[in-house]
């Protein structure tokens, strides 16, 4: 279960946040599915999860490397699920995509959110049904699919 990361917003574009932020949330990431992936292969079986977030699905202004490196998770994390299903290996991946789940990293106070306890509940329900991708809680699976239905042009000058 890979459940790790950093971000902030950066409104200044502080260098320091941005390639912090991609050199944990992209390589410090990478290198973990990489081992896990190898590790499961040798075994032929294994179960690999990635906790990213919603924050990956469209571009956002205010954290553009923590949006942009949990995208990058969501996105490799279905590349290794592809290349083991090529390889006909029996390894199952399970991306799940929170919402807003109150932990130390939320610094803001923001719709929609989750306390610690009924996140870490869906998590574990999410690992246990082997969802392949989920969004959770359910309320921000519909934030998803609007956010995913905005043209890119809208976006970009409303967000």
């Amino acid at each position: 279960v890979y459940c790790a990361g950093i971000g902030a917003q950066n409104p200044n574009l502080n260098d320091d946040i941005e390639i912090n932020t991609i050199f944990t949330n992209v390589t410090g990431f990478a290198r973990i599915l990489i081992y896990s992936y190898n590790y499961f292969k040798v075994r032929n079986k294994g179960h690999i999860v990635t906790i990213s977030s919603l924050a990956g699905i469209r571009p956002l202004r205010q954290s553009p490397a923590y949006s942009a490196t949990k995208r990058y998770q969501i996105h490799y994390t279905s590349c290794l699920a592809q290349k083991a299903n090529n390889e006909k290996l029996p390894l199952k991946f399970t991306t799940i995509v929170p919402g807003f789940i109150r932990t130390d990293m939320l610094k803001h106070k923001y719709p929609f959110t989750t306390s610690m306890e009924k996140g870490t509940r869906l998590i574990y329900n999410a690992i246990e049904l082997k969802r392949r991708y989920t969004t959770i809680p359910g309320k921000w699976r519909w934030v998803e699919i609007i956010w995913r239905a905005i043209p890119n042009s809208i976006w970009e000058k409303i967000w």
